[in-house]
């Protein structure tokens, strides 16, 4: 298994500097020139001459590619067109925000999808299996942004019971950033006042993305069921007298979950990537509200950023699917150790 995942480092390292040639070619075929967008409005020519000469823009292209890999080599994405600040300084905190949502959407998602998903399959054709489907087509079917309004309408304008944007209260002073998460650092600082903000705060963004993952795991969940429940050993473990709930919740879903298990790594792959649409509605300030801000303002670098860390989430996030498919299926495991 040790030489599979360091075939696949080496293969994650392959596909970011593919990545890295594509949106640096993009952002050369554009027609703005980033050091007449750094100096701001009007600018002397000999100021535009000055910052390209820092930016490294009179050089060849090679040469500009080659200093930007050294920088990306370092943790330095380069500057912002439109803050003027390093972008290195700005995704922390747009990270933790994005991280924080993700894995609570993710939560969300299979805290109702598997459930649902193992009761449409066990109770096949039946009332449960019906509004099972109609759940799942519901979530993948719906526009989340569509879902997003419907939830602030419903639980902050009519109900009043959640906040319907930002991370938390404005009015409560934020604890030290340790890990960029203010969860994390609440629990960290002990301040339960800004943890309560927080998690309140989080569920309406979470609940909205989580209900469109829920949805296709449970459909996923619910074909992988059927399929497993009509093999031999399922069979055999009947006929030995096994409790039903035994067979279906020991021998059955060990298997079943091979298939959501793929569908899982890649939705908290997409929802790392940061989903745009969901942070926009709920003023989320994530790394999917900074890359529709960056493409906005035609800030190259930003976008760039933002391009190589949703590769990087998805290439890392297919890497653990494949060791934890190691972990459920020997034979999987079998086929790595060849």
């Amino acid at each position: 298994m040790v030489r599979y995942i360091a075939g696949r480092l080496v293969a994650l390292v392959a596909i970011l500097f593919a990545v890295t040639i594509v949106t640096f070619a993009l952002a050369q075929l554009s027609s703005a020139d980033p050091a007449v967008q750094l100096a701001g409005d009007f600018p002397p020519e000999e100021v535009v001459q000055q910052l390209r000469k820092e930016l490294g823009l009179d050089k060849p292209v090679p040469v500009q590619y080659a200093l930007y890999v050294k920088g990306l080599l370092h943790g330095d994405f380069g500057r912002s067109y439109f803050s003027k600040q390093p972008i290195s300084s700005e995704l922390p905190d747009r990270i933790g925000a994005t991280f924080e949502l993700a894995t609570a959407a993710l939560a969300f998602s299979i805290l109702i999808g598997i459930p649902i998903g193992i009761a449409a399959a066990v109770y096949r054709n039946s009332p449960v299996d019906h509004f099972g489907r109609f759940l799942a087509l519901f979530g993948t079917a719906v526009p989340v942004f569509f879902l997003g309004l419907l939830m602030v309408r419903l639980f902050y304008t009519e109900l009043g019971v959640l906040p319907a944007s930002g991370r938390y209260s404005l009015e409560i002073p934020p604890p030290p950033t340790v890990t960029h998460s203010v969860i994390v650092d609440s629990v960290l600082a002990g301040d339960w006042r800004m943890l309560r903000s927080a998690m309140t705060h989080l569920v309406l963004p979470s609940l909205t993305l989580g209900l469109f993952g829920a949805g296709v795991i449970a459909r996923v969940m619910r074909a992988s069921m059927l399929d497993i429940l009509n093999h031999d050993y399922i069979v055999m473990a009947r006929v030995k007298g096994l409790t039903f709930r035994r067979i279906v919740l020991v021998h059955a879903l060990r298997n079943a979950m091979l298939p959501a298990l793929t569908v899982i790594g890649l939705t908290y792959g997409a929802l790392l990537g940061g989903a745009v649409l969901t942070e926009t509605v709920f003023s989320w300030p994530g790394l999917g509200l900074y890359g529709v801000r960056a493409l906005t303002y035609l800030d190259f670098p930003a976008v760039m950023a933002v391009v190589i860390l949703i590769t990087f989430a998805y290439v890392v996030m297919n890497l653990v699917v494949d060791i934890l498919y190691g972990v459920l299926d020997p034979r999987v495991r079998a086929g790595m150790n060849a």
